[in-house]
């Protein structure tokens, strides 16, 4: 073989190896964190675009006391006011609930039963866990999550499971914030205690627009020291709606007397 078809076979062998060989990867460049101004903004209830909402939605409780569901129709005002009205599946009123964060009004529409008092009643743990304030309760349901007071030295973001992650600490308390990573919605947040329990877990998601506002229409929430954990499901909520006063204070119907709110078992 002449030194001619030597070097003419090299050139064949050279160009066909860089045929077969495989395009190199191009690797995505990091997806950059956003600032933790950015994030903090997205929390703070006084910046929130809801401060009442109106909706329908279905609601399983499952506490030591048993579980339960239903379909109720609320009312919401921020800061502590709410009003819930338990319905049948034909619309009929069972049961109607509401507070302004201090009281407490329950009637029970079919045995025509009138309750009032506190609304911290421990015998309200059936719907609403001890330790969670109506504050935090209208949060929730109002698609917030409640911040700790937090260390502002203690902020750190970063990306953990394909979101962005904001963890706060103060005094040996710790809340971590899940946020979506292409719409910087809040996704999920979790309070642990001094000894790393967790003490709230709340989880949002199906979010959805209403009058240019998106909003979670399901939203769980664990306490998993009392062994309670709550499911809403928004079918339908509309934002900032007003609200006249006397609907977070209700009035028993005529001949119905008030009974104690302690003495109610659900």
């Amino acid at each position: 073989m002449t030194g001619f078809m030597r070097k003419a076979l090299f050139l064949i062998l050279i160009v066909s190896l860089a045929a077969c060989a495989k395009p190199k990867r191009t690797i995505p460049p990091a997806q950059p964190v956003p600032a933790i101004a950015k994030l903090l903004e997205r929390l703070e209830p006084e910046k929130s675009k809801v401060f009442s909402l109106e909706g329908r939605m279905s609601i399983k409780i499952n506490s030591p006391s048993g579980k339960n569901s239903s379909t109720q129709l609320i009312l919401l005002q921020r800061p502590s006011s709410i009003r819930l009205d338990a319905v049948t599946p034909f619309g009929q009123p069972v049961l109607t609930l509401s507070t302004n964060g201090e009281t407490m009004d329950i009637y029970y529409h079919s045995k025509k039963r009138f309750f009032s008092g506190d609304a911290r009643s421990r015998s309200l743990s059936a719907i609403f866990p001890v330790s969670l304030s109506i504050k935090d309760l209208t949060l929730i349901l109002s698609g917030q999550i409640p911040l700790i007071e937090f260390d502002k030295n203690s902020l750190r973001a970063e990306i953990e499971d394909g979101r962005y992650l904001l963890t706060m600490n103060r005094d040996g308390i710790r809340e971590e914030l899940y946020f979506d990573m292409e719409t910087l919605d809040l996704v999920e947040g979790i309070i642990y205690g001094p000894g790393g329990e967790t003490v709230l877990a709340v989880s949002m998601g199906k979010y959805k627009t209403f009058d240019n506002i998106r909003l979670p229409t399901k939203i769980k929430t664990s306490l998993p020291l009392e062994n309670y954990k709550m499911e809403t499901n928004y079918s339908e909520i509309s934002p900032n709606s007003i609200f006249p006063g006397e609907l977070f204070a209700l009035q028993p119907p005529e001949g119905v007397e008030i009974e104690n709110l302690d003495s109610l078992n659900f």
